[in-house]
């Protein structure tokens, strides 16, 4: 395998990187927003499950989201069939960190509506 192939599907692992510290980043925000709301007297009980619903699907999204940054590039560096596994590997971490995501933000948004009337 040539150079140039090694170098691009380097960049792209760092890329899926960069992408779940963002994701992590959103998902500080959200249960913090969720958690605020939910200790807020102006929800009810209703409002109150819907909160806890997505602060539980947002912290499943915490687990694929952190593996996806974890030094597993080092395991077998400069190995470009190690590099074409791990680059679907974390591929498929974000997207079942981004599926738990927009199923806890329906949650919320669900949650949002109702207090909002």
């Amino acid at each position: 395998m040539d150079d140039k192939k090694l170098k691009a599907r380097c960049q792209r692992i760092k890329e899926l990187n960069d992408k779940s510290t963002q994701v992590l980043l959103f998902l500080s925000f959200a249960l913090t927003a969720a958690a605020i709301l939910w200790s807020s007297q102006l929800a009810t009980c209703g409002v109150r499950d819907l909160l806890r619903l997505a602060m539980r699907r947002w912290a499943w999204a915490v687990f694929p989201t952190i593996l996806i940054v974890a030094p597993l590039k080092d395991i077998a560096f400069n190995n470009p069939v190690w590099y074409q596994g791990l680059r679907v590997f974390k591929v498929v971490l974000l997207l079942a960190s981004v599926a738990c995501i927009l199923w806890g933000t329906w949650d919320f948004l669900c949650a949002l509506r109702i207090l909002t009337g």
